[in-house]
């Protein structure tokens, strides 16, 4: 009898110390800095990654990887006319914020592509085709020559015009106008002055002597589907453009120009509407959009004693895009 008393009083003491001690852990847990249940991703290093020339390794976070090994990867190439198709996955690219479905970042003065990804795949370019017009407006035509902004010409650009009917512009003018703000009937009027036929003809003779094999120019706006290159080809492009036409470049680096209409004595400033205008290092550079292709930008950068062609085609955002492929490509090659 006295045995069993004492067990009971021992069971009673253990129970009651056992309860303090649930309470105490359940306090604890419940008044802990929450900072102690967040576990810090740890640095990742995605699989070296080769491009044409030259190898690199990007730091990234394995949550990112996980998140993008849980999206559906499409890849897709387009042999002859192509549209936009949804981007296929490219894990440094994508790690690094690019949505473009194509894109290139190629030195030009050491003939070395630093990474790229579809940059052989057939797109439309849109208005990045105005960088071809305005080089054959250079060539074929005197800057001082004027025509007349018709009635023709503006409907034309399909309810994009930027310049006003009955306007009197030189060429010099209507190329800055097509550089700066886009302008589709700039673009028009300066193939019409040559000759419309004649001057499309030309702008596919430059491309093919240039080594641009596989683009094709339907009409010098842009803004046709069928106007469609690669960025590699748009590349070479972008080279003759700097080592020839440096002056093109130049205005397409100014915040804002001005024109004149010689008839009306009457001046329109125009501002740029590349938001990389006017900024440290960049050199130049053409925007370009319609549905069928998404958002295109062709750049040529400063970087050390090189010169970069940035370009990105197909692109949710494309002034982002660009921003993010020089970031990522200038850290890979710090030592």
């Amino acid at each position: 009898m006295k045995y069993q008393a004492l067990v009971l009083v021992i069971a009673i003491l253990f129970s009651t110390f056992m309860l303090r001690s649930f309470s105490a852990s359940r306090e604890a847990s419940v008044h802990a800095p929450i900072s102690e249940t967040i576990h810090s991703v740890d640095a990742y290093v995605v699989p070296t990654l080769s491009s044409q020339k030259n190898k690199f390794q990007l730091p990234v976070s394995q949550g990112l990887v996980r998140s993008l090994e849980q999206k559906d990867m499409v890849t897709s190439s387009v042999d002859t006319v192509a549209v936009a198709e949804k981007p296929s996955v490219n894990t440094v690219a994508s790690l690094c914020g690019v949505t473009a479905a194509a894109y290139l970042v190629k030195d030009i003065t050491h003939e070395s592509t630093l990474i790229s990804k579809n940059e052989d795949s057939l797109r439309p370019i849109a208005s990045v085709t105005k960088l071809m017009t305005v080089v054959i407006a250079r060539e074929l035509l005197s800057p001082t020559a004027t025509t007349t902004i018709t009635r023709e010409i503006h409907d034309r650009a399909d309810g994009y015009s930027s310049l006003e009917v009955g306007a009197v512009f030189n060429v010099q003018d209507l190329m800055r106008a097509a550089l700066v703000v886009s302008s589709n009937d700039a673009a028009y009027a300066l193939a019409d002055m040559f000759g419309y036929d004649a001057f499309i003809t030309n702008m596919n003779e430059k491309a093919k002597s240039l080594g641009m094999n596989q683009t094709h120019f339907s009409e010098p706006s842009g803004l046709s589907y069928l106007n469609q290159s690669t960025a590699s080809d748009i590349a070479i492009l972008l080279a003759y453009i700097y080592k020839t036409h440096s002056e093109i470049l130049a205005v397409t680096r100014e915040k804002s120009v001005s024109i004149v209409d010689q008839l009306h004595h009457r001046t329109f400033t125009l501002s740029n509407i590349d938001y990389f205008a006017g900024t440290k290092a960049f050199i130049g550079g053409k925007t370009g959009f319609i549905n069928e292709s998404g958002g295109n930008l062709v750049t040529l950068f400063n970087h050390d004693s090189s010169v970069w062609a940035v370009e990105v085609l197909g692109s949710d955002d494309r002034f982002a895009d660009i921003r993010s492929l020089l970031t990522c490509v200038q850290k890979t090659l710090k030592p």
